[in-house]
């Protein structure tokens, strides 16, 4: 009995394997993935909900790695180039490289978030990108760097604070007062310690949003130098102390700006933030009757 029980089954495998190997019937071999069952496994686009600093709550998406490659064509960033951007510091980036680093970071933004709709430009029932507080963006990039997670990876530096870590260590605020005539009209990067911050003046003109001034002096413990910096909503320098400062003391910021005694009575760095091209001639003549209203 035991014996024809052998043989039965002896017959039934082997008429199943040649039925394989003929046939190719899916009982011994898996069944092909399809484009839909892959595409819903692997990329699916996530969806989220963030409260910001400010209270505002946006919808966030996550991107594919083609549209990723899309906006990175479309801004004329190579894949390569964008490789050597994220790793490099953020105190280390050329002029070129931060203005692309922006731009990356803005249109990022405004492909994740789904809702407010947001824009670069200015459109219509749309939020300008630039508009954003600067802890709002920071806030953004670290949940956009989550849900992008593993698709791409993304630096979230924060483009809206000036960087502290490093400067030219052989320039410091005393040389640039003991020789202004060698640094007169050049550009120069310098850091120091924020010793007084003064009021904000609101600036008209010029572009089609107000631009607002924001003015404080940083020291490198022997002299002092007054700062212009002109910036829009959402992009004013958030002067934060640091924790281990001294009592009435600002924490430590770098500057990278125009030099010059000619617009004042003392020398000055004339700065701009993040979302501003250059510095109009128009916003100078401000300054300089708001700063004689000041000193009288």
């Amino acid at each position: 009995m035991g014996r024809k029980v052998y043989i039965v089954l002896f017959t039934l495998c082997s008429a199943l394997l040649l039925s394989c190997l003929v046939t190719g019937l899916s009982v011994c071999v898996e069944k092909p993935t399809t484009a839909d069952e892959y595409k819903q496994k692997h990329t699916e686009v996530k969806h989220i909900t963030v409260k910001l600093p400010s209270g505002a709550v946006f919808k966030l998406r996550s991107i594919d790695r083609l549209a990723f490659y899309r906006l990175l064509r479309r801004l004329d960033i190579s894949p390569a180039e964008y490789d050597d951007l994220m790793d490099k510091e953020f105190e280390d980036m050329t002029l070129e490289e931060i203005d692309k680093f922006t731009a990356f970071w803005d249109a990022l933004v405004v492909e994740c978030v789904e809702s407010p709709k947001m824009c670069v430009e200015e459109e219509e029932g749309k939020l300008p990108v630039q508009m954003l507080t600067s802890d709002d963006m920071d806030k953004l990039r670290e949940e956009i760097e989550k849900i992008t997670s593993g698709i791409f990876v993304v630096s979230s530096k924060p483009v809206s604070a000036t960087p502290t870590d490093s400067a030219d260590p052989k320039l410091t605020i005393t040389d640039l007062i003991r020789a202004p005539e060698m640094y007169e009209g050049k550009d120069i990067d310098i850091k120091g310690v924020v010793a007084k911050e003064m009021t904000d003046i609101d600036v008209r003109g010029g572009y089609q949003r107000g631009v607002s001034l924001q003015r404080f002096y940083i020291s490198d413990d022997e002299n002092s130098i007054l700062v212009f910096r002109f910036y829009r909503e959402g992009d004013k320098l958030n002067l934060r102390p640091v924790f281990f400062a001294k009592p009435g003391t600002k924490g430590k910021v770098r500057v990278s700006g125009r030099f010059t005694t000619r617009l004042l009575n003392e020398p000055v760095i004339i700065t701009h933030g993040r979302n501003i091209v250059k510095v109009q001639d128009s916003w100078i003549r401000i300054v300089q009757q708001a700063m004689k209203n000041y000193q009288q």
